[in-house]
């Protein structure tokens, strides 16, 4: 059977504000310029055809999801140095990866498993930084000894 020809047209446009709806979280959580989003909605609001303006937020919200999936990638990565700078142990790290599989199972989750590791990276970089300073703080401790015991062998050390 054939659909009448508004039905098709009612049915691309509730379709296009559905992604309207999905894009902007995602253009918040990357972060996306302001530019970039008004220049998008200028070219969807000056198409006349349902259609064009459709395949146009279908290609912008693919395109921001795999950015979402790159920025995902990106941020992992940065949690194993992280990790293994702080000497995470291998509980902490396989549990905070099957919490994340299990919120990013499916493609509308991303978002949440995007913020989760980046509420992990946070906490991460401030134990980092606090390693970092003790690590420091060793050093330094390290290196005043050493020179408080290089200076009392010195001293009873017999004039030449």
């Amino acid at each position: 059977g054939s659909m009448p020809h508004s039905n098709v047209r009612s049915d691309r446009r509730r379709r296009a504000e559905e992604l309207a709806m999905k894009l902007n979280p995602l253009w918040e959580a990357l972060q996306v310029h302001e530019a970039h989003r008004q220049r998008f909605r200028q070219l969807v609001s000056t198409s006349s055809k349902p259609e064009t303006s459709l395949s146009a937020y279908e290609r912008e919200y693919a395109a921001q999801l795999r950015s979402v999936e790159e920025t995902l990638a990106e941020a992992k990565l940065e949690l194993d140095k992280g990790w293994d700078e702080v000497g995470a142990g291998e509980g902490e790290r396989s549990r905070f990866l099957a919490e994340l599989r299990e919120v990013a199972s499916r493609p509308e989750r991303q978002l949440d498993a995007l913020a989760r590791v980046r509420a992990e990276l946070a906490g991460l970089r401030q134990r980092v930084a606090l390693t970092q300073q003790i690590e420091w703080l060793l050093l330094r401790r390290q290196q005043m000894l050493t020179m408080l015991s290089e200076s009392a062998s010195g001293m009873g050390a017999p004039g030449v």
